[in-house]
């Protein structure tokens, strides 16, 4: 708490706040006063969040929207404020969306909207392009190129198209598996596309469609993640299982 304070005096103290952006700070902290919150965990969280943004040089948007959300949510549910809080202190600070003690879910990606979803009735991170990568000791699962909404009190991540590939089981082999639509859910180790395209061009000249499933594997052990059975893509033609 001391280190981020006194991060968040510094700055404040050089002018890196607008003056529009010190009296919405100011506001809020007046607003947490008023609802009755505690130097733990809000001031805490609020603090890391802010100093997340001045760290790591966040687009000027990011506080901006930040601040606009924090007054929305303030005032009418405490608990949403502090899961908002509790997401943007290590989203601003580790780019992580999920972040659990078996593993964690990362953007690569700073350039996102925070913003409240009127359909879904709820706070939603939307990114135009982002890769999404999901943690453990000796494995990593990697979603490149997607784009869509994050919805924070589910850990749903609702992507429009995505790809991946066999790299970290398969090295060398350039297989490719990509789809359109999809959703995950970023509070488990595992995700399943329905239909998707694989590309194998070292024994396939075209495209062959199915069904692809992934999973993290927790061992320490390289050669276990190797032998997990996992990433692993089956044709709905029942022809071809590659994992």
């Amino acid at each position: 708490l001391n280190e981020d304070l006194a991060l968040f005096k510094e700055n404040w103290n050089l002018g890196i706040f607008s003056p529009t952006q010190q009296k919405s700070i100011i506001g809020i902290c007046y607003d947490l006063l008023l609802e009755g919150m505690h130097v733990q965990p809000h001031f805490d969280l609020m603090l890391q969040s802010i100093s997340g943004i001045l760290e790591n040089k966040l687009p000027e948007k990011t506080l901006t929207q930040w601040q606009e959300v924090t007054k929305k949510l303030l005032g009418t549910e405490n608990k949403e404020y502090l899961e908002f809080l509790k997401l943007t202190s290590h989203l601003f600070r580790n780019k992580s969306l999920v972040e659990e003690s078996s593993l964690t879910w990362f953007t690569d990606s700073v350039n996102y909207d925070i913003i409240f979803d009127k359909a879904a009735g709820e706070i939603a991170l939307k990114f135009p392009k982002t890769n999404l990568v999901c943690k453990a000791v000796a494995d990593k699962m990697i979603i490149s190129g997607t784009s869509g909404m994050y919805y924070p009190s589910k850990k749903l991540f609702v992507g429009k198209e995505g790809q991946t590939s066999f790299d970290r089981v398969m090295p060398g082999e350039g297989i490719k598996v990509e789809w359109k639509s999809f959703s995950i859910n970023l509070g488990e180790s595992t995700y399943k596309i329905d239909t998707a395209e694989l590309g194998y061009t070292k024994y396939f000249s075209s495209k062959i469609k199915g069904r692809f499933q992934d999973k993290l594997n927790f061992s320490p052990d390289t050669n276990s993640v190797k032998k997990s059975g996992y990433p692993k893509f089956s044709s709905f033609a029942n022809s071809l299982e590659i994992k």
